[in-house]
């Protein structure tokens, strides 16, 4: 049987676990944090002389998005410096994101890769609650397009870069122009060649209407 470890062997092998452990979740470098998890704290931007600045990977699933058409989406790259803002607890948020993602075409729901590269700017301001006020109303105006109010001590990246990857996202998007879409009958991609479905039949009562049409195409050629 081994002799048991001295008190200096179990504290120096601690002190590895903690620092494996402190790598895992990030690494402090001057004011830039390499973090995991990923919150800023506003009461250290407010103390600090310059802007705390953040960088991060952020794990975003598809469901967190309000787009139903996102089939999947890469991990978010995030870099922000937050400063104290003009107001009183007033912060702003400055930085840049990247992403990629798989987004169904509209017409034939084929993947279409998107990849996005974006610089944004928003200002966090204390929520009227904070101060007391009950059910309080906001009025936004044209320049508060920009600006979110916050309750809490800290802004989580991962909404932060949710919003701005929401925004960042097209509404509509398609594999080509040239996209001929799914067989209104059988779902078939047209694009892959004819799914043999007879035509549709045309209602007779649009006919006259198709007629009319043609015909003046005709007199203006």
């Amino acid at each position: 049987m081994g002799a048991l470890p001295g008190l200096s062997e179990i504290l120096a092998a601690r002190a590895a676990l903690l620092l494996r452990r402190d790598s895992a979740l990030g690494r402090v470098r001057g004011t830039t944090e390499v973090i995991m998890p990923n919150f800023i704290e506003l009461k250290k931007i407010e103390q600090a002389d310059e802007p705390v600045t953040v960088e991060a990977s952020l794990e975003i699933a598809p469901a967190d998005l309000d787009h139903d058409d996102i089939e999947s989406i890469s991990d978010a790259k995030i870099a922000v410096a937050a400063s104290k803002g003009a107001g009183p607890g007033e912060f702003l948020f400055q930085g840049t994101f990247a992403f990629t993602a798989a987004i169904a075409c509209a017409r034939c729901l084929d993947p279409v890769p998107f990849a996005n590269r974006s610089e944004f700017a928003v200002t966090f301001r204390p929520h009227p609650s904070v101060g007391g006020a009950d059910d309080p109303e906001i009025e936004i105006g044209e320049g508060d397009l920009d600006v979110e109010y916050y309750s809490e001590p800290h802004v989580a990246l991962e909404q932060l870069a949710g919003e701005q990857i929401e925004l960042a996202l097209p509404m509509r998007i398609v594999c080509a122009e040239s996209c001929l879409g799914l067989c209104p009958r059988c779902g078939a991609n047209l694009n892959r060649g004819a799914c043999g479905c007879e035509p549709e039949p045309v209602d007779e009562r649009w006919q006259a209407l198709s007629d009319l049409r043609d015909k003046i195409k005709k007199e203006e050629k």
